[in-house]
This record gives structure tokens, sequence and C-alpha cells, in this order.
């Protein structure tokens, strides 16, 4: 169980969760960087838009 004190520790967990989140599917997609060449440099558009 996830003891919160305040909003501050909620930031924290989501910002940690996302990071883990985008870890995980980063390395996923890595394994379509070099057999699907366009679908790979659509995820890092993507990514690239999501994340600015």
């Amino acid at each position: 169980m996830i003891v919160v004190n305040d909003k501050s520790d909620i930031d924290d967990h989501i910002k940690q969760g996302k990071y883990l989140l985008t870890e995980i599917v980063d390395k996923l997609m890595m394994r379509y960087r070099f057999t699907e060449v366009t679908f790979y440099n659509e995820y890092q558009q993507s990514r690239t838009i999501v994340d600015a």
C-alpha cells in the first residue's frame, strides 16, 4: 500500500510511473529498429511530439 502525504507525493509517483512505462515501451520498440524501420521512425517522431 502506498501512503500519500500530500500532492507532491502524488506528482512524484505519477512522474516515476510515466518514466518506467516509457522505458518499457522504448525497450519494446527497439525490436523494430531494424526490422520495421518505418514503424520505428514513426514511433520516434510521436515520442518527440508527446515529450515536447
